[in-house]
């Protein structure tokens, strides 16, 4: 007797697992859908892109990474303004800057200054960033150097929703 309902909950059970995905399909008009949305992208940008356009998808992450400038070469950082449009760009954490060497670094750069954001709907933004410094020795006696340098970093964001 045990192994007779043993036997009726097997076929009932696999009646059900044909049953439900076939009700499933015919309640859809028969039309199947992608059960995963399109896989989102990480875009770099660096000194290289200023001034340039990038193109995003909703989804989409754009990471900036910025050398400091290695000809003068005391405190050089940049200063990132964030998204000229958070709803369509958001910040995506907090600055982070990453020392490459210790003291004057006149051949390669002294670290690099980074940021990430998340393209969040369609639309346009701007990120700008600065980058201020002083140098290692005075041009002139008595010179401080805190005008020496100064220069800017601009890219432009446009976000699609497809």
């Amino acid at each position: 007797m045990k192994q007779m309902h043993l036997i009726a909950l097997i076929v009932v059970l696999a009646a059900t697992a044909i049953m439900v995905p076939l009700f499933v399909f015919q309640r859809s008009g028969g039309q199947t859908t992608p059960t995963s949305p399109t896989q989102a992208s990480t875009k770099q940008a660096t000194n290289g892109d200023n001034g340039t356009v990038v193109s995003l998808r909703v989804g989409d992450k754009l990471n900036i990474t910025l050398n400091t400038n290695s000809a003068f070469n005391i405190n050089p950082t940049w200063e990132f303004n964030g998204s000229s449009n958070s709803r369509v760009l958001a910040q995506d954490g907090s600055p982070k800057f990453i020392q490459l060497s210790i003291g004057p670094c006149p051949s390669s750069p002294c670290g690099v200054d980074s940021i990430a954001f998340k393209a969040i709907t369609s639309g346009t933004a701007v990120v700008v960033a600065s980058e201020y410094g002083s140098c290692a020795e005075p041009a002139v006696v008595g010179d401080n150097c805190m005008h020496l340098f100064q220069q800017s970093f601009e890219i432009t964001v446009v976000v699609s929703s497809a």
